[in-house]
């Protein structure tokens, strides 16, 4: 059999359609992001199975001796070795008939792919390891189809970023093969995918190792399909400038069906692959790291809505998902089908217009390529002459055939003109053109033609990208394996009906309610001002002109951000439906803008415009609002009618509003466009936000200018964007989230490039400015987190200041412990001392004295027995005055005392000044723990890393206005010594009768705080306790109510109980390195919570100094320094690794340190390290490198308060991990901040 009959077998089955109906399980089909087998990879040939490489090495022999490899091509005697071809006469004369050609290596290749005699093992493993490479299934029986998702498309994406090092969204085109069995598919998207016409790309390829996946080609002769179902590859030997725009290759089952099982199910896999290497590769994609595990267990299955076989589900389903997600449908057929060249263009329409009734506000249609495969060797090789060749042949199926026909008077009757085959193929696909492809031993025309084909490829789905960018909906790849899920899902579920394309895609990322909240609160607000300011009758007018451009350029904004590329015009994306930029955008969509802005203005108007009812006796006017309006009233509360809600305003508001925006957006559409154009910027996502902020911020501005007065000081949303939580608190009092402050904010170079500076605040007439200017340190997300938590205890509470005392002096004594912590949770007298710490910039010496005073002149017991005080101890049993207690907090805290807890982090300047902070409390008598904190709870409050559930009072309105005496009294507010404090008829309890040691909760607000993808560990969690006693016990007094002697009993278990610590945080007794709790073990009765008397005896001293003397306490305060100070560096990356000629990736970047530049923290940190015997930094993994701190650096440190070491380093392999530590010799080495990283992360970050 000759080489064009391989070509003709190298496909996926018998039947496109039809395959085994037994299900595919999860250990069937395991998915890997990379393969080996028929992912030839070309650098490593030997690690092959020893039969798979002694088949492929002798492939092709000589057509005349069958012994040597053929090194020449001759049209007339076919491939021939040097030897045998210089003994042919007519070559020796160089006969013109006899067209010879030097074989290259890509003639190799091509007799590899087609000539290959592989063993049943070796094929066997082929199959077993191309399960990687699908995509989508169809399993189960009649009546239970499943269709099976596999993570192909999200693992090849993340190869391919990690192969071009790309630091910006990729947008995929997907090219989809189809045809009947046995046509050739899979040997030419096999020869595509090995570029055999450029050798100098596989050469490339071979030197850097690549694995390039490929198709399995069909036995020769042999007639059960090969493979089954949709596989998914790619191109990887595109070239650099073709990075952004990843070229895929789907391979899809045939048209046919047949009823044989393919060899791929014979061959798969009868057990499950490692964990590892089921799971590699999860964790950079969201979607997939997401449902792992739960993949691992089950596969991703949906229950398929189709109640018939399953060759006829597949015929239905795949050409739908097909169609629907191509760029490009490339279509291959023999070339002697072409006799029954009617057959297939009516069933390509036919395919085609039943695919397109299946989705609605689609981005685009499909190029058409059809390959004529098997082409006789006087063939027409001209793509353009073979199209119209064909067309003008096939012209008369528009009059002569009854199908065809048909579909042409339905166009007609709709409008639409057909007057040629290409009028109507144009219906149905965006281009249509014929290639024809010769038989496989005219391996020279074949390469030549297989080019030619790959340029087609390319040129369509380039246009196809193209028209996607000018209605501006072209995907980005996270985008795109979104999208695809959506698909799946409604295909599976509702195969009959039409998938709304921009609808599911809004759906993405659907607008925030935040969004609507904020701005019906700013509708609010801006209409009580001009009604206020304004009377004259054209409020209506005024209010749409100030606030729609405004509502309209915080859509921009915040699609802008949701999406890398907006998916149609801004008409379209606020309405959420496809063609509307008539003007036509009122058909709200369910998770569009529209709805959410709706929403808002129906709050607005429910709430604020009052009825215009007026009883036409008494002249009496209805001053009911909608939002309550169940009769009309007037001022009094006097009924003066029946009847509905009546607003001519309303009515005049509704009628301009909506005009309002579509012109406002309509408008921004366009401006939009001309910045980009006007500044020669790119197209980009960065581009296009960039201008959408640059609109938003204007119509921002223009609005506290135009309504004098406003005030928006919510701090639930941003100020600006009015979606995201503010991550900030400017001085004036306005909350910024992170993406607004890194805008609004400048970098000041000059000093610290990571050094945001806000110099004055536009949301103010006239603008706020900051004297001096606000500062932030924008450090990067995989930073790691140092955190302190401070146990409760009253009077023994000095023990933890002497435990942090110890610290600080380890540390030096010049750096203030607290500036080591970004975060600080205290309990009752712990979280006295956390406010005054964090908030008040207490150092060790002023915080021991204040909290003596506090404690001395705060546990004073009643001394006026009024029946008020008689009746708050009978329903407490409190024997301390609150008054007094409160009075002695004020003098502590003083005017930071008064302040609201949420505003005390407003920024004055320094960025070293904004710690946070929270207290607990418990509240009733159910012993619910909660924290009042001075920043806002995250936008993700559900998510709680602690098995100890949690409120978060900002949460509420209410809890917002806690003040700092507030938090102080609620926190401390201990059973039997103080009345609980009562606010907004809640009861507060102190923190420690649900949770003495809030260690817990300080983990769980770390990774709400500071979420990140990396799911980046704590640096250090330091949890300060101040004594326990094992076995003690509490006792209930005489006078103690049941209910009450519950929570002191709950209390002092809590402070008492040493293994709290293990249990509390869920760690099975396992604490992490980065988990270290200083807390002295007391063998006597340790003293009350009021003992002053311990205080003054020096009992409380001496426990402190008892537990420092230890050796082993040494040794961890020791520990706790020195991660301290490994950790106050890190590791950025100044590049994406790059990948030598070896094949070793090259990682560069900086070692920085964690404080800003100039700061007295960095300075202190210098004269620390100096101490240190020849410290340096050391590259623990991959291999030994150091890096000295020499004197000059240090010296830089202590001058100019400035560190920065520019490093380089070699990983032999993708899969190394990154440890950079301090070390020096008298101490073991320390992993700096968030270190050891995976290579993928360093890809991920930069």
């Amino acid at each position: 059999m000759d080489s064009l009959d391989d070509l003709a077998f190298g496909s996926e089955g018998e039947s496109p359609w039809g395959v085994s109906s037994q299900p595919a399980t999860p250990e069937t089909y395991q998915p890997s992001p990379e393969h080996r087998s028929n992912e030839d990879n070309l650098s490593e040939r030997s690690e092959e199975p020893e039969e798979l490489s002694s088949a492929m090495e002798s492939e092709a022999v000589c057509a005349d001796c069958e012994e040597n490899p053929p090194d020449w091509y001759c049209t007339q005697c076919g491939e021939l070795c040097n030897t045998c071809d210089s003994d042919r006469k007519p070559h020796q004369r160089q006969s013109t008939k006899h067209k010879r050609t030097l074989l290259s290596d890509g003639h190799k290749v091509v007799s590899g792919a087609l000539y290959s005699k592989l063993s049943e093992d070796a094929r066997k493993e082929l199959h077993q390891n191309d399960h990687d490479t699908l995509w989508f299934s169809i399993g189960g029986r009649p009546g239970s189809l499943e269709f099976e998702e596999f993570p192909r498309f999200s693992l090849i994406l993340a190869e391919h970023h990690k192969q071009f090092a790309l630091t910006a969204p990729s947008f995929p085109r997907l090219v989809s093969f189809t045809g009947d069995t046995g046509v050739g598919k899979s040997a030419i998207i096999r020869l595509l995918l090995e570029h055999v016409w450029d050798d100098a790309a596989r050469h490339k390829a071979r030197v850097r190792g690549m694995a390039i996946a490929t198709p399995i080609v069909g036995q020769r002769g042999y007639s059960v399909p090969t493979s089954a179902d949709v596989h998914l590859y790619r191109d990887a030997m595109l070239d650099d400038t073709e990075a952004e725009r990843p070229l895929l290759y789907v391979d899809c089952e045939g048209f046919d069906g047949g009823s044989q099982s393919p060899t791929a199910h014979i061959y798969s896999p009868s057990s499950a692959p490692k964990v590892s290497r089921l799971t590699e590769g999860l964790a950079e994609i969201n979607r997939w790291a997401k449902m792992g595990f739960s993949y691992l267990q089950s596969g991703f299955k949906r229950p398929l809505a189709f109640d018939g076989q399953r060759r006829h589900a597949v015929k239905t389903l795949f050409p739908k998902l097909l169609y629907n997600s191509s760029d490009v449908v490339v279509n291959v057929m023999l070339s002697e089908a072409a006799r029954q060249m009617e057959v297939k263009l009516e069933n390509f329409l036919g395919w085609a217009e039943e695919s397109h009734a299946a989705a609605t506000s689609r981005i685009s249609l499909p190029h058409l390529i059809i390959v004529l495969n098997q082409s006789d060797d006087d063939s027409e090789w001209d793509p353009a002459k073979t199209t119209q060749d064909i067309l003008d042949q096939q012209k008369n199926i528009l009059t002569q055939n009854d199908s065809v026909k048909a579909l042409v008077a339905r166009f007609r009757k709709s409008g639409i003109q057909i007057s040629s085959l290409q009028d109507l193929l144009l219906t149905s696909y965006s281009s249509v053109q014929f290639i024809r492809l010769p038989r496989g031993e005219s391996s020279p025309r074949l390469i030549g033609q297989l080019q030619k084909l790959h340029m087609m490829i390319c040129e369509a789905s380039e246009e196809a990208q193209r028209e996607k960018g000018d209605r501006k909906m072209r995907l980005s790849a996270p985008d795109m394996d979104e999208f695809f899920r959506l698909a799946f899902d409604h295909y599976s579920n509702h195969v009959g009906e039409p998938f709304d394309f921009l609808g599911k895609i809004m759906t993405l990322h659907p607008p925030s309610d935040k969004l609507a909240a904020g701005l019906s609160m700013l509708m609010i607000k801006t209409f009580k001002v001009l009604n206020a300011q304004d009377e004259s009758s054209k409020i209506d007018v005024r209010f749409c002109n100030i606030l729609a451009p405004l509502v309209c350029s915080t859509v921009v904004l915040d699609a802008a951000r949701a999406f890398n590329t907006l998916p149609g015009s801004l008409v379209d994306i606020f309405s959420g439906e496809g063609n509307q930029s008539d003007g036509n955008a009122w058909n709200t969509a369910q998770n569009s803008y529209k709805a959410r802005i709706g929403e808002a203005f129906d709050e607005f108007a429910y709430i604020t415009l009052p009825c215009q009812f007026v009883q036409p006796e008494t002249n009496a006017q209805c001053v009911n609002k909608g939002w309550a309006h169940l009769c009309h009233q007037d001022s009094q509360g006097v009924r003066i009618g029946l009847g509905s809600h009546e607003s001519e305003l309303l009515d005049k508001i509704i009628a301009s509003w909506e005009n309002k925006l579509v012109d406002a957006l309509s408008s921004l559409d366009q401006k939009v466009d001309e910045v980009i154009t006007t500044t020669e910027s790119e197209h980009s996502p960065k581009s296009r936000l960039d201008a959408a902020w640059l609109f938003h911020r204007e119509a921002m501005e223009d609005l506290y200018r135009s309504v004098p007065g406003l005030e928006m000081l919510d701090l639930v949303t941003c100020a600006w964007c009015f979606r995201n939580a503010p991550s900030e608190q400017l001085a004036c009092g306005h909350g910024i989230c992170s993406a607004c402050l890194a805008v609004v904010g400048e970098r000041d170079s000059s000093v610290d490039h990571r050094l945001m500076v806000v110099h004055s605040c536009g949301l103010h007439h006239p603008p706020h400015t900051f004297e001096p200017p606000a500062e932030f340190l924008d450090l990067p997300d995989h930073v790691g987190r140092r955190i302190l938590s401070l146990d409760g205890g009253g009077v023994r509470s000095f023990v933890g200041i002497e435990i942090l005392a110890a610290i600080e002096k380890e540390l030096g004594g010049e750096i203030p412990v607290r500036r080591f912590f970004d975060l600080i949770g205290g309990t009752s007298s712990g979280g006295l001392l956390a406010m005054g710490l964090g908030m008040g910039s207490w150092g060790l010496e002023e915080a021991a004295t204040r909290l003596n005073d506090l404690l001395v002149n705060g546990f004073i017991k009643h001394s006026d027995w009024t029946v008020v005080h008689l009746w708050e101890w009978w329903q407490t049993n409190s024997v301390y005055s609150t008054e007094a207690f409160d009075e002695a907090v004020k003098a502590a805290y003083g005017d930071l005392g008064n302040q609201r807890m949420v505003t005390s982090r407003q920024a004055h300047g320094s960025s070293e000044t904004s710690t946070r902070v929270f207290v607990t409390a418990t509240i009733g008598k159910n012993e619910l723990a909660t924290i009042i904190a001075n920043y806002m709870p995250s936008r993700r409050r559900w998510e709680q890393y602690s098995s100890i559930l949690y409120e978060h009072e900002a949460a509420s309105e209410a809890g917002r206005d806690f003040t700092v005496r507030e938090a102080a009294r609620a926190t401390c507010a201990t059973p039997t010594y103080f009345a609980p404090l009562h606010r907004q008829d809640v009861e507060y309890w102190d923190g420690g009768v649900s949770l003495n040691n809030p260690a817990p909760i300080t983990v769980s607000e770390r990774q709400l705080i500071w979420p990140t993808k990396e799911k980046t560990n704590t640096d250090l969690l330091l949890s300060v306790g101040n004594g326990w006693t094992p076995g003690a016990a509490s006792r209930k007094s005489w006078w103690e109510r049941d209910e009450i002697s519950d929570l002191h009993k709950h209390l002092c278990e809590n402070m008492n109980s040493g293994d709290k610590w293990d249990k509390s945080l869920g760690v099975s007794g396992m604490q992490p390195k980065w988990y270290t709790r200083l807390n002295p073990e007391v063998s006597k009765a340790l003293p009350a919570q009021d003992d002053m008397e311990a205080l003054r005896n020096g009992s409380i001293k001496r426990i402190a100094s008892n537990y420092l003397r230890e050796a082993s306490t040494k040794s961890r305060i020791s520990d706790v320094c020195r991660v301290l100070i490994a950790t106050s560096f890190y590791f950025e990356s100044t590049q994406q690794p790059r990948q030598n000629e070896d094949g070793h990736f090259i990682i560069q970047g900086e070692i920085l340190c964690r404080f800003p530049n100039g700061s007295d923290t960095v300075k202190g940190l210098g004269r620390a390290i100096r101490k240190l015997r020849n410290p340096r930094i050391e590259l623990i993994s991959p291999k030994l490198d150091r890096w000295s701190i020499d004197d000059d650096a240090i010296s830089l440190m202590e001058s100019h308060g400035s560190y920065r070491l520019p490093v380089e380093v070699e990983a032999p392999g993708s899969t190394m991990e990154i440890n950079f530590a301090l070390n020096d010799d008298s101490w073991k080495a320390e992993s700096i901040s968030a270190c050891p990283v995976s290579l993928e992360r360093l890809f991920e970050r930069t």
